[in-house]
């Protein structure tokens, strides 16, 4: 039984091609840490959830919020998802990174959005590098989270290169862990 629950709307980054930046401008509104425990409870209690996805735009833009979260689900049972960005999640602690998956954490949604750093650059990631995403590729799996990478092939400078680059990066990270999940995107004006 998997529940859908939205604990904040927009997101802290204003990268140049999303869709949030322009709806929210770099504005995120958060239900406080104890309120989303509250609700997990209670689907857990009153109507046997045993997952949940959290649908936010950037569920993980605060790590404090998060790791108090995920103490606060711990020994539920359920398994949890949302969306968050690799730069970000990478300068966790471990301690949080051990209590997310202790709370039952098992993927992460993470916009990878190109193996070209240009690209990225161009996009405004927030300094996001390539490498980044390798190491976060092997940080989740050290954690047993299944990191969920989705990527926009065939950016307008150079889309074919941008296509090579990019499946090999993918095949990069599944040969780095099996486990990771791969999307693909084409990219349309």
């Amino acid at each position: 039984r998997t529940y859908s629950h939205h604990s904040s709307v927009g997101c802290p980054y204003v990268c140049d091609f999303c869709a949030v930046t322009t709806a929210y401008r770099g504005r995120w509104l958060a239900d406080p840490a104890q309120s989303v425990i509250d609700r997990v409870r209670h689907l857990r209690t009153h109507h046997g959830a045993d997952g949940m996805e959290f649908h936010d735009n950037n569920f993980f833009a605060a790590e404090t919020r998060v790791r108090q979260i995920s103490e606060g689900i711990e020994g539920l049972g359920i398994r949890w998802w949302g969306e968050g960005r690799i730069d970000t999640m990478l300068r966790w602690s471990d301690a949080t990174w051990r209590a997310m998956a202790r709370s039952g954490l098992s993927m992460v949604f993470y916009g990878a959005e190109s193996a070209d750093q240009d690209t990225l650059d161009a996009m405004n990631k927030g300094g996001l590098k390539v490498q980044d995403t390798l190491e976060l590729n092997h940080l989740a799996a050290s954690h047993g989270v299944i990191p969920e990478f989705s990527f926009v092939m065939g950016n307008p400078s150079d889309p074919e290169g941008d296509i090579d680059r990019t499946l090999a990066l993918a095949r990069r990270l599944k040969d780095q862990n099996p486990h990771c999940e791969i999307i693909l995107y084409l990219y349309s004006p």
